[in-house]
């Protein structure tokens, strides 16, 4: 007559049990009628020659109220770089923007540890070969076993080799939903399990940061440092200009201390904790990445309480002389500054472009003796029969900060251009302006550095290399004039 009702001779929770198997039963269905199992923790890739790139899943089945763990998986061509949270001396940031079922929320990007890749005389903070750039995702309560959570993601990157290259891609995981969680499988779990090992952690040790003049000088103290378990250390600032970052970190290491002495960043302010992360290579030769926020105005171990330490270096980074004078560098750092973590590659938030200022953007535009590009004065100057020297750079864009360091704004360079009466016209394509998208296209050109030389006698403009060196422009310079 109640038949809902528990039978005294039926064992408690009977009924949960069948419910939890029936649910099972209906996620192996909807496992099963996927066409492999394997692909529900990859997406479809965005494949370019550059970067193999998808979204990956640690997970090929959820439950309700599960947190996860999604990644951005870069697979990069052989001496192709993507970039850390702060780039170095230039470029950007991979960004990624979820679209998840009602309920459901997204992490900040856990950032692995970055290598340092040194480009003549600047440095880049980022990665090669593969990397996974994790989000911890959490399924709502209210998702039903038997049906599907559904990821959408766009995310925006920049690789540089020679060249820098803005890429973008959208990327879609449908994940069945089950009572109990299915792991993903053996490929995707190995990616995942290589960025754990680059991972930040905490760290017991105290630490300090003092200001001599030009120097800085970063200290730590703690348990386990000595000459024989540091082989090297690199201090990586989360924010852009604490540091000069291609300078030597030069290392010291006794027994229960370290301290490593860099040269201070135009944006070091000793008012402003300086939050990073030291990668310690220990003897064995393997990398860590600590997360540190040394206390500013003291040695380690001189202020109260302790904060979160580190270890050290990177080793075999050659000795630079000073260029943040250089304009370029100034500028393109002063961008990546305002906006550390959210600096657009294809489309720019328009509340980040209020934070520039108009006197910022142009000057990026004009130094070195040029003038803003437009397609209409590059008309007029060819009507008038001047020859045009045409030089397309952004902010993150490397290459383009060496070639204004080494070469374009060199005497030998402005000299060759004052003898011969060359216009300079300079576009800034950092924000992915549409008439320098036009530009570049009209050459089938997608990246950075782009230069192009325009003879005064109205012929076809000849294409520079991207990597310039004074002897290739001046004797392009000299090779059209010639003729």
């Amino acid at each position: 007559m109640h038949c809902h009702d528990v039978s005294p001779h039926t064992p408690a929770g009977r009924k949960p049990r069948l419910r939890l198997r029936i649910a099972t039963l209906a996620a192996a269905i909807v496992l099963a009628v996927l066409p492999s199992v394997g692909k529900a923790a990859e997406s479809a890739a965005q494949t370019s020659p550059r970067a193999t790139v998808t979204l990956i899943s640690d997970h090929d089945g959820v439950s309700p109220g599960q947190s996860f763990r999604i990644g951005l998986r870069q697979k990069l061509a052989p001496h192709w770089h993507t970039y850390w949270k702060n780039p170095g001396d230039a470029g950007a940031p991979p960004e990624i923007a979820f679209d998840l079922p009602e309920g459901a929320s997204a992490s900040e990007i856990a950032w692995p540890g970055p290598d340092g890749i040194p480009v003549g005389p600047v440095r880049n903070f980022g990665y090669e070969n593969e990397i996974v750039l994790p989000v911890t995702i959490t399924v709502p309560q209210s998702a039903a076993p038997g049906g599907i959570f559904a990821v959408a993601a766009k995310a925006d990157w920049l690789v540089c080799e020679k060249e820098c290259i803005p890429e973008s891609g959208s990327f879609s995981l449908d994940l069945p939903i089950a009572a109990t969680p299915v792991a993903a499988g053996r490929d995707v779990a190995a990616a995942f399990a290589a960025t754990d090992e680059r991972l930040p952690v905490a760290s017991r040790w105290t630490a300090g940061l003092t200001e001599e003049g030009p120097a800085l000088a970063l200290t730590v103290e703690g348990e386990g440092l000595s000459r024989a378990s540091v082989q090297s250390a690199f201090f990586y600032p989360e924010e852009w200009g604490v540091i000069t970052h291609a300078a030597e970190q030069r290392l010291d290491v006794e027994d229960g201390r370290l301290s490593l002495a860099m040269e201070r960043g135009m944006t070091f302010s000793p008012q402003i904790n300086v939050a990073g992360l030291l990668a310690v290579t220990d003897g064995g030769g393997q990398t860590r990445w600590f997360e540190v926020t040394p206390a500013v105005g003291s040695a380690a171990g001189a202020s109260g309480p302790g904060v979160s330490g580190i270890g050290a270096v990177a080793g075999g980074m050659e000795n630079l002389p000073l260029w943040q004078a250089a304009v370029f560098a100034f500028v393109g750092g002063l961008i990546l500054n305002l906006m550390p973590c959210v600096f657009p590659v294809l489309a720019i938030k328009a509340t980040s472009v209020a934070r520039l200022s108009g006197g910022a953007l142009r000057n990026a535009t004009t130094a070195g003796g040029a003038e803003p590009f437009s397609s209409a004065k590059l008309a007029a100057l060819r009507e008038e029969g001047k020859p045009v020297f045409v030089n397309m750079t952004a902010a993150w864009c490397i290459t383009c900060l060496v070639n204004e360091r080494t070469t374009l704004s060199t005497a030998t360079v402005r000299e060759a251009f004052d003898r011969h009466d060359i216009a300079y016209l300079k576009g800034d394509w950092t924000n992915h302006d549409p008439e320098i998208t036009a530009f570049l296209r009209s050459f089938n050109r997608d990246g950075l550095p782009f230069y192009a030389f325009y003879p005064g006698s109205g012929g076809e403009p000849v294409v520079l290399p991207p990597v310039l060196t004074e002897a290739t422009v001046v004797e392009e310079i000299r090779r059209t004039v010639m003729n």
